[in-house]
């Protein structure tokens, strides 16, 4: 059976978002194990906010690194802190996949994942912001000097 008709017996059952929607977010078209469909999208997702923590953790908690440093100063304290709101909401949702997973039921899944998908649009939003900024920042001339004197 191919994924969009699993997917949409689920939705129906589970009253989760529509299948087009959350497929352009978390590729659910590409999951093959239809026994546990609603757990592999728990982790498609869960690899996306992960990887998004991970990304917002190093522009407030920088390592001694050049390029966490780097990323870290193109952000005034006022959009540090819009940063750790996010990434609270962010490890929220990865600490509540979390307890899905140890306890699982396909209700328990499909709650979480609506419980993220009503979330999702503003932590799309916020990261995409947050990452062109970071991006941006590589665009403008530094001395290498400069740089290393932060670090030092």
């Amino acid at each position: 059976m191919d994924a969009k008709k699993i997917y949409q017996h689920l939705k129906q059952k589970y009253n989760l978002p529509e299948f087009n929607a959350i497929n352009n977010e978390f590729e659910i078209s590409t999951i093959e194990n239809e026994h546990f469909f609603l757990r592999e999208i728990r982790r498609k997702i869960n690899d996306k906010l992960s990887t998004l923590s991970k990304f917002l953790k190093q522009i407030l908690f920088p390592e001694a690194d050049f390029i966490d440093m780097h990323e870290s100063r193109a952000f005034t304290d006022k959009e540090r802190e819009k940063i750790y709101s996010l990434f609270r909401t962010i490890l929220y949702l990865l600490r509540q996949n979390m307890l899905t997973a140890i306890d699982e039921t396909d209700r328990k899944t499909a709650d979480y994942i609506k419980l993220v998908w009503q979330k999702w649009k503003i932590i799309k939003k916020e990261s995409a912001r947050i990452i062109e900024k970071s991006a941006k920042s590589w665009t403008k001339e530094t001395e290498l000097k400069e740089e290393l004197a932060y670090l030092g």
